[in-house]
């Protein structure tokens, strides 16, 4: 575990869970160099959760771990808390494995509306700070998306536009390499003829008392 500059981030809390169920198998913490060992786990599928003072909450889901296995899962760039409590969508719900070329990494979610229900066929646009747009996609029957083998050390956004919908986005991503990192993004809907920005409903954003 290291931090936004690199330094690695010792004695964290790191907790490994059988997924689907939480049930909790080991404990640990981050030793010298940030790193974390655990041994004679059973083979089966973990979530692995690192709890570290200072920094956000980070979460690697679905791990898989065969007999007699030595798996070794990429570093994860944990993100400072502010001073301020401040609602930030653009931090991702939690991270999985990327299946995509060494040296890349994903960035995926789901979309969804107010009631929670999955936004079918929106349209998102991935672009990277200084390269203009890269790729386009729609979200599928359950609202997911994903742009895959995306190169590290630079910022993406995702514009996000659907029928009936206000368009949105997602700003300020982080690639990790290794990494998928999954996000949430809510849709206010509206009515045809009434989509413009201008009667969006304003978001209130947490922050100091």
């Amino acid at each position: 575990m290291v931090d936004s500059s690199g330094k690695p981030v010792v004695l964290s809390s790191v907790t490994i869970t059988r997924a689907g169920s939480g049930t909790l198998v080991q404990t640990g913490r981050t030793e010298t160099g940030g790193v974390y060992r655990f041994s004679n786990v059973p083979s089966g599928e973990y979530d692995l959760t690192i709890k570290p003072s200072w920094f956000y909450e980070a979460t690697i889901k679905a791990v898989r771990l065969g007999a007699e296995e030595l798996r070794v899962v990429p570093t994860i760039q944990l993100e400072t808390t502010p001073m301020c409590d401040v609602s930030n969508d653009s931090r991702p719900q939690h991270y999985r494995l990327s299946n995509g070329p060494i040296g890349t990494g994903a960035l995926s979610g789901i979309i969804l509306d107010e009631r929670g229900n999955p936004v079918v066929s929106a349209t998102l646009v991935l672009y990277r700070q200084g390269s203009g747009s890269l790729s386009t996609t729609k979200s599928d029957e359950t609202g997911r998306f994903s742009f895959n083998g995306l190169r590290p050390g630079t910022q993406y956004w995702i514009s996000v536009s659907a029928d009936r919908y206000f368009a949105d986005g997602l700003t300020g991503l982080a690639v990790q390499s290794g990494l998928d990192a999954v996000h949430t993004k809510t849709l206010e809907s509206c009515a045809p003829g009434h989509c413009q920005p201008h009667l969006k409903s304003q978001r209130i954003l947490g922050g100091c008392a």
